[in-house]
């Protein structure tokens, strides 16, 4: 008897040690593919800033819609997030943030090769803010 009690106890300290573990690393997959569908749309947002001039007026939605407009499916997966837009000297910056909690997740410059900012590994979780500027991370490199 003693022996079944301490497997099931071995078992169930398994089972509590490899369940945060399993659930941290579930968080990590989705925003690693957050963080790919961000980059293919921050890069469609910096070529429409740089290189389409839209009018400074247009919202965050009405910006992202016209660089997506070849392919609208690219902001599918960012569609349970708050998707915000930073227009600076004739760059962008995308931030995706928690609807609900309204703290940042994921922000990128679409004119580098990955995420500038991975916001969702912080402890304690930082405000839905940009933090990146994108004139620095799209300066040249020297």
């Amino acid at each position: 008897m003693s022996t079944i009690m301490a497997c099931l106890r071995a078992a169930a300290t398994a089972v509590l040690l490899v369940a945060p573990r399993a659930q941290a690393d579930d968080v990590a997959d989705r925003m690693q593919q957050l963080g790919a569908a961000l980059n293919r749309v921050a890069a469609a947002v910096e070529s429409t800033v740089r290189y389409k001039n839209p009018r400074p007026d247009l919202t965050d939605a009405q910006l992202l819609a016209l660089a997506t407009k070849h392919k609208p499916e690219m902001l599918e997966p960012l569609a349970k997030y708050v998707v915000r837009v930073k227009r600076e000297d004739g760059h962008a910056v995308v931030l995706i943030c928690a609807r609900k909690a309204n703290v940042a997740l994921l922000e990128d410059t679409g004119c580098t090769a990955r995420t500038d900012r991975h916001a969702w590994r912080s402890n304690p979780a930082v405000p839905c803010e940009f933090s990146v500027r994108p004139a620095d991370a799209c300066a040249p490199r020297r």
